[in-house]
């Protein structure tokens, strides 16, 4: 029976629940009193991993502003994946310099 080094070694197999695709579109949830009025309620971002100390997710911002957050969907459909505008990386630049 072909076993892992993670099972062998603590007799339970890994948890792999929070793993997503990398570089897979990832959207960050704003709380209620980041979210301007008539605004946008998250920030697209690209998923780089998952951090090593917490559960958060490590999502690079436009302007390659790196970011740890917990609240993030995701979108692994990479078929779809859509490049963004030059107005929405500056709407989300100025939305991430408010914070």
């Amino acid at each position: 029976m072909v076993t892992t080094a993670y099972k062998e070694i603590f007799g339970r197999a890994a948890d792999v629940s929070r793993f997503r695709t990398f570089g897979c579109d990832a959207y960050i949830h704003l709380s209620d009193d980041k979210q301007p009025s008539f605004g946008p309620r998250a920030v697209k971002g690209i998923l780089l991993g998952l951090d090593e100390h917490s559960l958060a997710y490590e999502v690079m911002l436009p302007g390659n502003k790196l970011i740890l957050a917990g609240h993030v969907t995701f979108n692994e459909d990479l078929s779809t994946r859509q490049a963004l505008t030059a107005q929405q990386e500056q709407g989300y630049t100025q939305l991430l310099t408010d914070m």
